[in-house]
């Protein structure tokens, strides 16, 4: 029997090994890059709903310093101490650090889970020269991610984002 020949015809020809492996080399390349621009786009979305949530945190904030009163939030900050609060992922709780650990259902205030603790509310007096007791000034500065979730490891400070704002509390 007579190996069987065919021709592609006149004027065409088959791609070569060379040419095929060109082609899937630049296929590779263009998946590998489409596929690397998708990190960057997750984290800055992520970035964009944390600072939304800490645009909310503000409120939430002022309203805890405004409840606990202008005496508590005194002596809290009173040479140089600074007063702690965490908050979950989505700003809905918001409890003082020394209280985080209570029961997240019984205790009194109900604390928050250690792999719940997403940002750290740190306030501290605003630095301004020394006038009358009208008000008391305060800086505070929001720090996340604090902990990661399964287990609520600590984040190193210098890993995490911050957004800065100042409030007031009048006596």
């Amino acid at each position: 029997m007579q190996p069987v020949h065919r021709h592609l015809g006149p004027g065409r020809r088959a791609l070569s090994l060379v040419e095929v492996m060109v082609a899937v080399g630049i296929c590779a390349v263009t998946v590998v890059g489409v596929v690397g621009m998708f990190g960057p786009a997750v984290r800055d979305t992520r970035e964009v709903a944390d600072r939304r949530v800490v645009h909310r945190l503000t409120v939430g904030v002022d309203e805890a310093l405004r409840r606990g009163g202008f005496s508590a939030a005194e002596a809290a900050t009173a040479s140089g101490a600074t007063l702690q609060l965490v908050a979950r992922a989505d700003g809905t709780h918001l409890v003082a650090l020394a209280d985080a650990a209570n029961n997240p259902v019984s205790g009194v205030p109900p604390g928050i889970a250690s792999a719940e603790r997403y940002f750290l509310i740190e306030v501290t007096r605003a630095r301004r020269p020394a006038s009358e007791m009208a008000c008391l000034v305060v800086e505070v500065r929001v720090s996340w991610p604090y902990g990661l979730p399964p287990d609520g490891a600590i984040v190193p400070a210098a890993q995490r984002s911050e957004f800065r704002f100042h409030s007031a509390i009048n006596p």
